[in-house]
């Protein structure tokens, strides 16, 4: 991970006019290669690298032990296969709400109510259209609350009793407070 942060700066660096400047000019794709921006570049180079590295420095015992704890929270809170199915449906509904309500999706609000320079006669609930919007987007981040919540089951407890995980006692690496 580090590895991949440092060649993402230097992506960064690179495709900025500081490095062409430390090159001496002589890079040849210049400033924003393909038109694209740097902070592109240096992420793109960033995740291409974390990914690259971490699978070449897989440890097999380690992700063996991981999974004991994976299985462990599968066991005491996954779920079921019906709600499995409506994973895609929480997605979607988050994402909707995170485009449309706080990003760039809400400028249709600035206007789809009436105009905002249309003064209270304009304006179709006696609000600015903005407001109506933001209003519209609570009540739907109310529901997708109680979808994830509830349906979802991501505030629910376990089905069943929890039981402690000694694994790792068993491999020796026990926690210091432990010892």
């Amino acid at each position: 991970m580090t590895l991949g942060l440092f060649c993402g700066l230097l992506a960064v660096i690179f495709t900025e006019n500081m490095g062409l400047t430390l090159a001496g000019g002589a890079l040849p794709w210049g400033r924003w290669p393909l038109t694209i921006h740097s902070a592109g570049w240096g992420i793109a180079i960033n995740i291409l690298v974390t990914v690259i590295v971490s699978y070449m420095t897989q440890d097999e015992r380690a992700r063996a032990h991981r999974q004991t704890f994976h299985d462990f929270l599968q066991s005491h809170a996954g779920l079921t296969g019906a709600k499995k199915a409506l994973v895609p449906v929480g997605w979607a509904l988050v994402l909707f709400w995170l485009i449309m309500g706080i990003g760039p999706g809400a400028v249709i609000g600035n206007d789809i109510f009436g105009a905002p320079d249309a003064g209270i006669e304009g304006w179709m609930f006696g609000i600015p259209s903005i407001w109506a919007w933001q209003l519209l987007f609570w009540a739907i981040g109310v529901v997708m609350m109680f979808f994830l919540a509830y349906v979802l089951e991501m505030s629910t407890i376990p089905r069943k009793e929890v039981e402690a995980v000694i694994e790792e006692y068993k491999h020796g690496s026990r926690p210091a407070a432990a010892e």
